[in-house]
C-alpha cells in the first residue's frame, strides 16, 4: 500500500505544477503575441513614414 500512496502523493504534486506551468505559459503566450503585434505595428509605421518621405523627395526632385 506505501507504493499506492507514494504514487497518489506524485500525482498531486504534478497536477499542482501542472496548474503552475500553464498559467506560466498563458502569460508569457499573451506576451509574445502582443510584442509580435508591436513590431508588425513599428515596421508598418516605419514602412508608411520611408513612403511618405519618399514621396516628398521625388516632388522635390520634379519640381527642380
Amino acid at each position: 500500500m506505501k507504493r499506492v500512496d507514494q504514487y497518489k502523493a506524485k500525482l498531486k504534486a504534478a497536477k499542482a505544477a501542472l496548474k503552475i506551468r500553464q498559467r506560466n505559459f498563458n502569460i508569457v503566450s499573451r506576451e509574445l503575441i502582443k510584442t509580435i503585434d508591436e513590431i508588425e505595428t513599428l515596421e508598418r509605421k516605419i514602412e508608411d513614414e520611408t513612403f511618405k518621405l519618399a514621396t516628398i523627395i521625388s516632388n522635390i526632385k520634379s519640381t527642380d
